[in-house]
């Protein structure tokens, strides 16, 4: 069963609810842009990663969905995550090899009981039939909330937080990671940056939700 938005909003946000449609940034799947393939931000940043994408912007009316399943002990909004990066994975036309979801640090494993990250990405493995390495990079380093950092502190906060598993393979392989919400990208991009050591082919983003810069 997937949980769909019906569960989750009332009548009016669910009208109002913020898929992204129309014209976006190639590299990182900001929407809205004139005429051009690639926003300011990516320009000015240096991502690891080969590109980004994402269902819903996270505002007022979305960001329910994701406190639920990190917060509040909802993991079965995993389910509708899920299939909306399906959704996204299937549009966006790539091909992958293997799923990598965004890691918890211990500390913050133990107090949610379970990574919403890892959750999204078996539900997506349901659909897309692609194997999830649970075990390919670990968190170290139990870092600040991204959330309640400034734009400037959260380039810095993630430093060295990450750490690749040399045991899990990736050589010449397209990695997809999954994470649950794109911010400015620094967590994705310093977990691709440890990945890369594993010298794969590509590696891709989804999540479900993205901030708007």
């Amino acid at each position: 069963e997937v949980y769909d938005l019906e569960s989750h909003l009332c009548e009016d946000c669910k009208k109002k609810f913020p898929y992204i449609t129309g014209t976006y940034c190639e590299f990182c799947g900001a929407p809205n842009l004139l005429q051009v393939t690639e926003c300011n931000y990516c320009r000015d940043y240096n991502f690891c990663f080969d590109g980004a994408r994402s269902y819903f912007l996270y505002n007022r009316i979305s960001n329910p969905l994701i406190h639920k399943l990190k917060f509040g002990g909802k993991a079965y909004i995993s389910k509708l995550l899920g299939k909306m990066v399906y959704d996204v994975y299937v549009k966006w036309g790539i091909k992958a090899d293997v799923v990598i979801p965004a890691p918890l640090s211990p500390k913050s494993f133990k107090t949610r009981e379970y990574n919403q990250a890892e959750l999204i990405a078996k539900v997506f493995s349901s659909y897309s039939k692609l194997p999830v390495e649970t075990k390919a990079i670990y968190k170290i380093k139990d870092t600040k909330k991204q959330a309640k950092l400034s734009k400037e502190d959260r380039l810095t906060n993630l430093d060295k937080a990450f750490k690749r598993n040399p045991k899990v393979k990736i050589k010449d392989k397209v990695v997809l990671l999954i994470d649950d919400v794109f911010t400015t990208g620094t967590t994705v991009n310093e977990i691709s940056k440890e990945l890369l050591k594993g010298k794969p082919k590509a590696i891709y983003v989804i999540t479900p939700a993205k901030t708007c810069f």
